[in-house]
């Protein structure tokens, strides 16, 4: 407390303040967030591919040295082919649906997401006994 220097809250402008945003335009806001979701998206496919890393580590599968070597791992690629054209659906339909100031979606409009191929890949547990 002795030492620290308190800076007085701002109500925006170039400073930084926390009220900034408040004087930002609406292009900036969203090119903003823009790139946080693409960092983020980037991040997300880093922190899966080092979980299934070291998922096939402690099960002793050989995919842990095809990852390392920059292959493509098959939980990552069946996530990217599968899952995430899925997501971006349903993203686009959100933009468009806030574009438009519509909510919810059209009456004939659905969305669904197959998971059976994640209920047949998945091995319940016990059944890999070495």
């Amino acid at each position: 407390m002795g030492g620290e220097k308190l800076l007085p809250i701002s109500g925006g402008g170039a400073d930084g303040g926390a009220f900034a945003f408040i004087s930002k335009g609406w292009r900036e806001v969203w090119d903003s967030a823009s790139a946080d979701l693409q960092q983020m998206r980037a991040c997300a496919d880093c922190e899966l591919e080092h979980l299934v890393v070291s998922a096939s580590v402690l099960a002793g599968h050989a995919g842990a040295t095809a990852a390392a070597g920059g292959l493509p791992i098959a939980e990552v690629e069946f996530v990217r082919k599968w899952i995430q054209p899925k997501i971006m659906e349903l993203q686009r339909q959100y933009s468009l649906m806030v574009h438009e100031g519509g909510w919810p979606p059209k009456a004939g409009a659905s969305l669904r997401i197959d998971i059976s191929g994640l209920r047949q890949s998945a091995t319940p547990c016990g059944s890999q006994r070495h």
